[in-house]
């Protein structure tokens, strides 16, 4: 509560709130994609903007498939809205092909800012959010302009081609981050067994940091996409990586236990 206490009071000196944008799926139920990165970094005190990269066909419980957002358009939405709004921080999410990847690459190569990038394979029902063959070199063209990346343990495996209880895995993740030149990055610990829940940050210096919590007793989707909003929000406002990671994870505890977000997939169910 106290460090919470303390970002609210930082927030409140602040002379400008930052401008934070999403790329991402476009998820119409509204438990994860852009609409819930933009719930969450706005909640967080900063102003989302965003520019879907795919459409998809899902509702509380089931995800039935995904559109490209047409690439021309895209980078004309891109171009537009960089054009007179210039961000403090970009997170990005779900990006469906090699095509949109070049796009945003071309884009933020040379961008002097905080780039948060979650590398979504697949939505909560195991349905895939990347055209398949494409995985690598989407992940590949959007790591090379990362500051952290955020996958969660499948999406560590996949990527990294590493078990995440093998003995050298967090070895493997800072020489990961110093191939691509990535900060960092946050192995989420959701699909990990146990009753606690374990997030790491490995840094490209072989630094690391663990943030626990428990387990919550409820099925809940989009949890991945609002710790990366969290993340990138902290980021774009000027914290450093280690204090950005804490007050995401700080943000997600109050996030997860707040009726606000209405996380119950079982209540949603109940009022449909």
């Amino acid at each position: 509560m106290f460090i919470l206490i303390k970002i609210k009071i930082f927030a409140m000196k602040k002379s400008k709130v930052s401008k934070v944008l999403v790329l991402a799926v476009f998820d119409p139920s509204g438990k994860a994609g852009i609409l819930r990165d933009a719930q969450v970094i706005r909640h967080l005190g900063s102003y989302p903007v965003a520019i879907p990269a795919a459409l998809t066909a899902q509702n509380f419980q089931i995800n039935d498939g995904f559109i490209p957002v047409d690439s021309d358009f895209f980078e004309k939405m891109l171009m537009t809205l960089l054009d007179k709004n210039p961000p403090d921080g970009v997170k990005i999410g779900m990006i469906p092909d090699e095509k949109t990847a070049s796009i945003v690459k071309k884009f933020f190569i040379d961008a002097n800012i905080p780039i948060v990038y979650d590398p979504v394979l697949s939505s909560s029902d195991g349905k895939p959010l990347m055209f398949k063959q494409q995985e690598g070199q989407v992940f590949e063209k959007i790591a090379e302009i990362a500051t952290i990346i955020t996958p969660n343990i499948p999406e560590a495996e996949f990527f990294f081609k590493i078990r995440r209880h093998s003995h050298n895995f967090f070895d493997e993740c800072t020489k990961i981050c110093k191939s691509y030149g990535v900060s960092g990055m946050v192995i989420k610990g959701g699909h990990d067994r146990g009753n606690d829940i374990t997030d790491v940050l490995v840094l490209a210096d072989g630094t690391l940091r663990k943030y626990r919590r428990k387990r919550l007793d409820k099925n809940i989707r989009g949890t991945g996409c609002m710790f990366s909003s969290a993340l990138a929000k902290y980021l774009a406002d000027g914290f450093s990586i280690e204090d950005a990671f804490l007050y995401a994870e700080k943000s997600m505890d109050d996030m997860l236990s707040s009726d606000d977000f209405n996380l119950h997939l079982s209540s949603l169910r109940a009022s449909s």
